[in-house]
């Protein structure tokens, strides 16, 4: 008889992607443990924002209400000119359409409160311990794999969410001819004191929401990012040459040539842009390289005893906000899929649903993402693009097929149709 998926797993992974799948199965009633690498205390630069659909998840596990309180909260993204003149909006959480308003938070603050929040809960994790490879897999007992120490242990299911440089994506895509592709952009980004900002007269209150500056040399994004919004974001986006993974670390250490890279054509910006500039905080100055994931053929094991979520199946620029928002997409769906789905049924059928299920939505967003990120660019860059490769606020489309997405539901309406024997249709 073949040993249960739910029995026993284990995620590999303990960032957002893996706290959020554990706390999802958690909330099924379906035990974990996680292992990872790293310690606990290392710190995480950086705010990230977190969209409707994000919040729908974190919500169901009981977490918005202890999270809402550490951001900023916020509807719309305004595009202004170097005149300050309104040219276009998007929309990142309209409560009355989308049910929240966008959260904007320190990376910090959101993992410290989803990984006590997995402790309260009484979810193993294990750190200092690197995933090595696995050593047996078997449709019906499982899958055996090692740690670096030599040790090896046995799961059920075995989910890879060990992010963008994933070991485990090793074992599901051993075709894969190459890891993570640098899309060849790098945001600079840093911090500043509202007070310490030259706003244009009268138009302060347009900063109470993230604006995109507009101008000849690209765009200059600002966005507050503390609870009480004392403190802005300040980030644009360029080409940069490609690093290994010690250029990298060395280029952030660079805090001098990281305010350069944000300075860069000073001049040239009102002089709300370029009081900013002056008045950055260097201990926060950052580079964030924007690397994307080749489409995988898989994200599950051939047994399907092995899976990937995340950052390991799909990297996605942080531009519309939904990077750890479709992390988070996965974590539940995969998490109702074991939860959900009869004992009896065909469980690499399910995957093979699932994962197409997730593509799609994936390759929605990463399309979304494309267009926001060509609208941040050079005048001259976006005047040769075609009009569908821009965002167009214009005619804004209804971005409800993004923010009142139910993932659990949807797994769940999938399950009761076939249970019923109905013929699947497409999501």
């Amino acid at each position: 008889m073949a040993i249960p998926i739910s029995n026993d797993i284990v995620i590999i992974g303990a960032g957002l992607a893996g706290l959020t799948l554990a706390l999802s199965l958690h909330a099924e009633g379906i035990p974990c443990t996680i292992y990872d690498l790293r310690v606990p205390n290392r710190t995480i630069g950086g705010a990230l924002m977190l969209a409707p659909n994000a919040l729908r998840v974190l919500d169901s596990l009981s977490l918005y209400s202890r999270l809402q309180p550490l951001g900023w909260s916020f509807s719309t993204l305004t595009y202004q000119n170097e005149a300050h003149e309104t040219t276009g909006s998007y929309d990142f959480g309209v409560p009355a359409k989308h049910g929240y308003a966008a959260l904007r938070i320190y990376r910090d603050a959101l993992l410290t409160e989803v990984r006590a929040a997995a402790e309260e809960r009484g979810i193993p994790i294990h750190h200092g311990h690197r995933f090595s490879h696995v050593v047996s897999e078997s449709a019906d007992e499982g899958v055996v794999f090692a740690f670096e120490d030599g040790t090896t242990r046995h799961a059920s299911l075995l989910v890879g969410a060990d992010g963008i440089h994933s070991t485990v994506r090793g074992y599901v895509c051993p075709d894969l001819a190459s890891g993570p592709q640098y899309s060849g952009l790098v945001a600079a980004v840093g911090a500043v004191d509202r007070v310490k900002i030259k706003f244009p007269e009268g138009g302060e209150k347009a900063f109470q929401q993230p604006v995109t500056l507009q101008g000849e040399h690209g765009a200059m994004v600002f966005a507050p990012q503390t609870a009480e919004g004392s403190e802005l974001l300040i980030g644009r986006q360029f080409p940069y040459p490609e690093q290994d993974h010690a250029g990298w670390k060395a280029l952030i250490a660079r805090k001098d040539e990281v305010e350069g890279l944000l300075r860069r054509d000073e001049k040239a910006w009102p002089e709300m842009v370029q009081s900013a500039l002056r008045n950055l905080k260097k201990e926060k100055l950052n580079v964030w390289a924007y690397y994307v994931i080749p489409k995988l053929a898989r994200w599950t094991s051939e047994m399907g005893r092995v899976v990937i979520v995340g950052d390991s199946s799909h990297a996605i620029p942080p531009t519309a906000g939904q990077g750890a928002t479709q992390a988070f997409e996965d974590g539940a769906s995969l998490a109702t899929l074991v939860a959900k789905l009869p004992e009896e049924a065909n469980w690499s059928e399910a995957l093979q649903w699932w994962q197409g299920m997730r593509q799609k939505r994936v390759d929605q967003v990463l399309d979304l993402t494309s267009r926001l990120n060509n609208a941040r660019a050079p005048k001259e860059e976006r005047d040769k693009l075609p009009m569908d490769n821009l965002w167009q606020s214009e005619g804004q489309e209804d971005l409800g097929w993004l923010y009142n997405y139910r993932v659990k539901e949807t797994v769940q309406d999938w399950i009761e149709r076939k249970t019923k024997g109905k013929e699947t249709q497409e999501l």
